[in-house]
């Protein structure tokens, strides 16, 4: 492992100058460097590059080894690689500017080397700066100071693993309105049991691929398990309310196959959160709540009308009399009771047993 500042400075330096392709130096003045790096002005951090090796002080001209740099970045590497494989090594192609990595003196993979802080992150490229990106990139100390990293290069390496970062993956993302008890039961039971009565195969994570998959996230904030589809392995992960699905081992994003199924999936889901959300409306816009007090409305509306006609009745007003002795006021009386009573049952009552009796269970008919 290499956790010493002056490894850290040779990016620091490596960032700032240009590498000369054939020989694989960088080269500047001392002056020049004082003034780039003024907070080793009395160069202490250089002259430990100097007494390892890495730099040469010619009078005022400075001479930065790559070469030298990279071979101790190999040595690292390869010491790595026995606990995993003593069949592979790695060695670097200075005119092909790439490590190559053989197993059994068989060349099965390379990997570009980049001394660019400007260049835009790749999988099969090993940076030797810190790169102006926050997209991951494989950083050379990271790889040698981070083990799970090295494993997840290891996976690479050996075409276990295709692909450091996706720029694509199929994403549920309409589900963050929901109640997050609703959003778990959906992830940990109604898709499990989708996938199970599909006769996919469900497993917990092994570590390895936890790992992995920390990596691709670039965070350790999320819940995931796997599900072989078409005989493809699928991490379906649990992040920020959203359903992320990611392919391990095929050599494209996704199988055309598993693209189909995982669209089936979502337009099941989507129609189901669809009516959720309509059955649950009436409860956000108090539906309920508002009938309640129309009803309240109307009855305070009736009570003083009835004393009105007792009244009536009782001094034995004839307008009043005949008013209620019309045959049609109750028509239009009992027909607006009805109306409302049909209106309130279509309305608040239905709605309100379908959202009681409502289950996040997928239909596996299309």
């Amino acid at each position: 492992m290499l956790l010493g500042s002056e490894y850290e400075w040779l990016s620091r330096i490596a960032g700032v100058y240009n590498r000369h392709i054939t020989t694989g130096q960088f080269q500047f003045t001392e002056n020049d460097y004082k003034l780039k790096f003024s907070y080793d002005s009395s160069l202490l951090e250089l002259e430990k590059l100097i007494y390892k090796g890495y730099v040469i002080r010619r009078d005022n001209l400075i001479i930065l080894d790559s070469i030298q740099w990279i071979n101790t970045f190999l040595d690292g590497i390869n010491k790595s690689l026995i606990k995993y494989n003593n069949k592979l090594k790695c060695e670097y192609d200075l005119q092909e500017n790439k490590v190559f990595i053989y197993e059994n003196n068989e060349k099965i993979k390379g990997y570009s080397l980049n001394f660019s802080k400007m260049a835009t992150p790749e999988d099969e490229v090993i940076n030797f700066v810190r790169l102006a990106s926050f997209d991951f990139y494989i950083y050379w100390l990271d790889l040698l100071n981070d083990n799970e990293l090295f494993e997840m290069f290891y996976y690479h390496l050996t075409n276990k693993l295709s692909k450091f970062k996706y720029d694509k993956r199929i994403i549920f993302d309409f589900l963050d309105d929901l109640e997050t008890s609703e959003f778990n039961e959906i992830y940990e039971t109604t898709l499990k049991e989708y996938f199970k009565n599909k006769e996919m195969d469900i497993r917990e994570l092994t570590n390895d691929q936890g790992q992995v998959l920390k990596k691709f996230l670039l965070s350790d904030i999320f819940n995931a398990y796997s599900v072989s589809i078409h005989s493809c392995i699928i991490f379906v992960v649990k992040k920020d309310k959203k359903i992320e699905f990611i392919s391990y081992e095929t050599s494209e994003i996704y199988d055309e196959s598993v693209i189909g199924e995982i669209e089936v999936l979502r337009n099941k889901l989507l129609k189901k959160v669809t009516l959720y959300r309509s059955l649950n409306r009436f409860n956000k816009n108090k539906v309920g709540e508002n009938t309640q007090k129309t009803i309240q409305i109307a009855s305070l509306l009736i009570t003083p009308i009835n004393i009105l006609l007792l009244f009536g009745i009782s001094k034995n007003i004839s307008w009043i009399k005949d008013l209620v002795n019309n045959y049609y006021l109750y028509i239009v009386i009992v027909g607006v009771l009805i109306i409302s009573l049909i209106g309130a049952f279509l309305w608040v009552i239905i709605p309100s047993i379908r959202l009681s009796i409502f289950k996040w269970k997928l239909p596996m008919k299309d």
